[in-house]
This record gives structure tokens, sequence and C-alpha cells, in this order.
């Protein structure tokens, strides 16, 4: 567990360091297509070591304590690493939306995730409404969207690891704590990933 624990702290450290740097490259390389990064093309994504390290644990620990849960600690993994980039860009690239994505379908249509594939959709649509019906809501009121696309396509994906009930739960306490997280810190903009990823292991899967 203790050189599971460091190899893994190790990679995150690594992961802090090396990320801003990448992440930079990739907007650039990707600029002239994607509007919405214009405003950070100038500025160098933030380092937080301790963040990467507490993140990229996640999924070993669990994996430790459940080695019968395999695929969820990938996904668990998967999920991480967007929070984690999510927190220093506000920004998650397609290519681990599409991932996580797909190990979630993949998941629920091999039945690895999951009681059935209906019930995965029908908790599916009950996570992501409340997202959509505040979105609805600020767009009609102030023009602007509460949460991203990308907040969107991850939520979805998630939704697929849920039951109708948990489903209800998981989303409430995500927006409950980003709704605390604002008040408190008196941030109108922060990442929301890493609430969804908080509520997700709150909600018994750790």
């Amino acid at each position: 567990m203790i050189l599971l624990f460091l190899l893994s702290s190790l990679s995150a450290l690594v992961m802090a360091v090396s990320l801003p740097n990448i992440i930079v490259r990739v907007e650039q390389s990707v600029m002239a297509q994607c509007d919405d990064l214009k405003a950070s093309r100038e500025t160098t994504p933030p380092m937080y070591p301790l963040a990467a390290v507490a993140l990229l644990n996640i999924a070993p620990v669990f994996y430790w304590f459940n080695p019968e849960q395999g695929y969820l600690s990938g996904g668990l993994f998967l999920l991480s690493v967007s929070s984690y980039i999510d927190m220093v860009r506000r920004w998650v690239p397609d290519c681990l939306i599409f991932l996580f994505s797909g190990v979630s379908v993949y998941g629920v249509a091999s039945g690895t995730i999951g009681p059935s594939p209906e019930e995965a959709f029908m908790a599916t649509g009950l996570f992501v409404f409340p997202f959509i019906v505040i979105n609805g809501f600020s767009w009609l009121k102030k023009k602007v969207w509460v949460f991203a696309s990308g907040d969107i396509y991850i939520a979805l994906s998630i939704g697929l690891w849920l039951d109708k009930t948990t489903a209800v739960m998981v989303a409430g306490l995500s927006i409950l704590l980003a709704l605390l997280y604002g008040s408190v810190f008196r941030q109108p903009h922060f990442p929301f990933i890493p609430f969804l990823l908080f509520s997700f292991l709150m909600n018994g899967f750790i």
C-alpha cells in the first residue's frame, strides 16, 4: 500500500509540474478552432501539487480497499484527472471527456456497471436534469451558462454509474457544495467537476 501511494503521489507531482506546459501547447494548437480559449491563451495555468497528489490517489486507494471494483477504479482515475485539469484551467480536453464517456457507456452495455441499461439511462436523465434546468434559467435571465459543456458531458457519464436514488442525491449534493463554496469564498466562477467527483464519492462509493 505504501509503495502504491508513493508511486501515485510521484506521478501526481510530475503531472502537476508538467501539465501547465502541456495545456498551453494544446490550447495553442486548437486556438483557431476554439474561441472559448482565447481569453486564456497568454496565461500559464497554475500548479497545485497537493491537490494533484490528493486527487490522483483517490483511484489507487479505492482499488486497494475494493480490488473487485477495478472498473470503477479506472473511472475514478479518469474523473480525478478531469477534476485536476478543470481546477487549473476551467477546461477539460475532449479526449478525456470522450474516454470517460466511452468507459461509462461500455460499462453499461457490458453489464459491468448498473443494474440494467434502462435503469442507467433513467438515472442519467434524473442526474443531468437539474443542471439543464439551472442552465436554462441562467440563460433566460443573464444570457450566460452556469455549467459549461464539459461539465454536462462529464455529468452524463457519471449518471450512467448511478441508480435513480443516488443520481438525485449526487446531483443535489454537488450543487449544494458548489453553492456553499461560492458563497463562502465569494467566487462567481470556479471548477465544478471536483464537486461532482466529491459528491460521487460521498454517496457510498468509498
